[in-house]
């Protein structure tokens, strides 16, 4: 499983050339930078029940 620890890591997996481009475009989409949502995302699966 594809774990990024940044938002860099996440640019350029889903193929920008620059982490400035794709933190500026996905703050224009979503109205807040990567790393607020990486971190919701990382507090929901660590919560999470792996079973059930």
């Amino acid at each position: 499983m594809f774990e990024p620890r940044d938002a860099a890591a996440i640019a350029f997996a889903v193929g920008y050339e620059s982490a400035f481009q794709f933190r500026r475009d996905y703050a224009r989409m979503d109205a807040m930078p990567p790393v607020r949502d990486m971190a919701r995302f990382k507090d929901e699966t660590v919560a999470a029940p792996l079973f059930g």
